[in-house]
């Protein structure tokens, strides 16, 4: 089963200008670099989820994350002020 999807360059590089400080990620690459460079990552971008999503498969890379809790209280004095 072929699935196709609609990304475009343009689409791509439209979200990866507005990635914000929000999280680090697993490949170790400050979110600035995706922002400031979204025109020449775009294509190879939108390459890489074409093919991902004709095979039917996520890259394991695509799988991590880098999960830090936020404390609901400061300070933080048990787990359940950090859910």
């Amino acid at each position: 089963m072929t699935v196709t999807a609609d990304y475009s360059d343009f689409d791509i590089m439209v979200m990866l200008s507005r990635i914000t400080n929000t999280a680090s990620a697993s490949d170790d690459l400050p979110f600035w670099l995706y922002r400031e460079c979204a025109t020449e990552l775009s294509h190879v971008s939108s390459k890489l989820i074409h093919f991902s999503i004709n095979k039917g498969e996520v890259p394991r890379a695509w799988k991590q994350a880098v999960i830090t809790p936020v404390p609901k209280t400061t300070p933080a004095v048990s787990v359940s002020d950090l859910a």
